[in-house]
């Protein structure tokens, strides 16, 4: 906002004795006709543009146009001022004109970086990237991509995703709830190296990721309405930009308590299957893992049921690891009466303070 006024400013400056000196017929035929001025005037109107777009209420309401048009126009801001630190009558150009220069390749460094990481992710010889969509009670699709190589994600982090067919130029964030690594069986068996004493080899390995993705508007309606159209789900091409995040590592806190309301349940099953095994294989200090879930309906459970159930057979799960569901709005009563050691469900909403109080006590 600051460059922008300053932009604005500068141009005002400059229109001020344009217009005493040589009138606005003179100024008019400078803007079109003068490389230097031109390039100055279209600068400052595109960043004008920004700023009008990045407002609260526009951007919230129309992001992916925010998102692109911000990209587009921030190109032609560092173009025109390369222009008009080029043009200027000063020998040798401005002294900003070397700045401007550093500028643009650090952007189009990051540009093909993140174009190079895309490919890297999704293309491989073994192929590309699919994604397999099936719609989930409450609106919720559950996406599954099986990048064609291994790939290392940590605990808690997120991934930008692009859909074949479905706005393909849209890039969205989600959190990543679920990963698996298994050898490629698309290859014949004698290019395949199987396991030796149970270390895969990441080089014939692939991995599989797996979002929860609930129906808002736009391409998460657009894709729930898709897969809600075959009951078995459907396959679709995708590609996965990331991960991102997962800076916070929580391996030396003994006592955790997390916190997950209807999807954002992804961002924290990560941290339980992490430091479950590293509770077996000594590489964590928790002693204690609490999961507080808190959901609409019972079958809400069947979003991430196959990785709960993988979780509760990891070994010595019972000696750490507590999970408490509250269902706010049950429709029988009945299912929020089965419990066991380390699961139990609750009906209506709970308490948070009275949790926490009870956890620090224990």
């Amino acid at each position: 906002r600051i460059v922008v006024v300053e932009s604005v400013i500068h141009t005002i400056a400059w229109t001020i004795p344009a217009v005493a000196d040589r009138g606005w017929k003179g100024v008019f035929k400078s803007l079109i006709g003068t490389p230097f001025i031109t390039s100055g005037l279209v600068g400052t109107l595109a960043m004008v543009v920004l700023l009008i777009a990045s407002v609260s209420p526009v951007r919230h309401a129309f992001y992916e146009t925010f998102l692109n048009l911000h990209i587009f126009l921030a190109l032609v801001v560092f173009v025109c001022t390369w222009i008009h630190c080029a043009t200027a009558s000063v020998p040798g150009g401005l002294p900003q004109l070397s700045w401007i220069m550093g500028i643009m390749t650090l952007w189009f460094a990051d540009r093909f970086a993140r174009f190079f990481r895309l490919a890297y992710n999704n293309w491989s010889k073994k192929g590309f990237t699919d994604a397999f969509c099936e719609a989930m009670p409450g609106e919720v699709t559950r996406v599954t991509l099986k990048l064609p190589r291994y790939k290392t994600i940590s605990p808690g982090t997120h991934a930008y995703l692009r859909f074949s067919g479905m706005k393909s130029w849209e890039s969205h964030p989600f959190s990543i709830a679920w990963v698996e690594h298994s050898p490629d069986h698309l290859l014949p068996t004698y290019e395949k190296d199987e396991p030796v004493h149970g270390v895969l080899d990441k080089n014939q390995a692939r991995t599989s990721v797996t979002f929860v993705i609930g129906a808002q508007t736009g391409l998460t309606r657009q894709l729930f309405a898709k897969a809600q159209m075959s009951p078995g789900g459907i396959t679709i091409r995708a590609a996965m930009e990331g991960p991102y995040a997962g800076h916070h590592n929580l391996d030396s806190y003994g006592h955790l308590l997390l916190f997950a309301g209807s999807t954002g349940i992804t961002h924290q099953l990560s941290y339980l299957k992490h430091h479950l095994e590293g509770y077996n294989a000594g590489t964590v200090a928790t002693r204690r893992l609490t999961l507080v879930w808190i959901i609409r309906e019972y079958e809400s459970l069947e979003w991430v049921r196959p990785y709960m159930d993988s979780i509760l057979r990891i070994p010595n799960r019972q000696d750490i690891l507590r999970i408490q569901v509250f269902v706010t709005r049950p429709q029988n009563a009945r299912d929020v009466m089965a419990s066991s050691t380390t699961v139990k469900l609750f009906p209506g909403r709970p308490n948070i303070p009275l949790l926490v109080s009870k956890e620090v006590q224990e």
